[in-house]
């Protein structure tokens, strides 16, 4: 292939790419794209967490219940494992701008988070601001 085929190919294929990448962001609701497919990425800091005896490696995260309701599916959270605490990053909400069903109570909406390990003696930091975020008990346990 010659230098000018070369030249020619890569400059036909740099525009479908960067139309990839936009539109791949733009479903995942990253950027400008993102908001034009009527997606928002916002960020909220945790409250505090619970355990199920039933789910040892399973931590409910707690975070304040947003005033527009939620969609089912719309959190996620990170969490970062120590052999003497696990740090919760903020809870990550990506979804359709649009009014979602309230589901929940008390304020708060739990997200999951799976561990490697059960949580056992360790703290729960939240990572923002590396404060103990406060145990509620989970109601459901007998």
């Amino acid at each position: 292939m010659g230098t000018r085929r070369r030249w020619v190919v890569g400059v036909m294929a740099a525009p479908a790419l960067v139309a990839f990448a936009l539109w791949s962001n733009g479903l995942l609701g990253v950027g400008p794209l993102g908001e034009q497919l009527g997606f928002r990425t916002t960020w909220i800091d945790p409250i505090g967490y619970t355990t199920a005896k039933d789910a040892p490696t399973t931590l409910t995260v707690l975070f304040p219940w947003p005033e527009n309701g939620f969609c089912a599916g719309q959190f996620t959270v990170q969490v970062h494992e120590t052999p003497t605490s696990v740090l919760v990053d903020q809870v990550k909400s990506s979804a359709p701008k649009r009014i979602c069903p309230d589901i929940g109570g008390g304020g708060r909406l739990p997200v999951a988070a799976t561990l490697s390990q059960p949580l056992g003696t360790r703290s729960v930091v939240r990572a923002s601001d590396q404060k103990l975020l406060r145990y509620v008990p989970d109601t459901r346990d007998p």
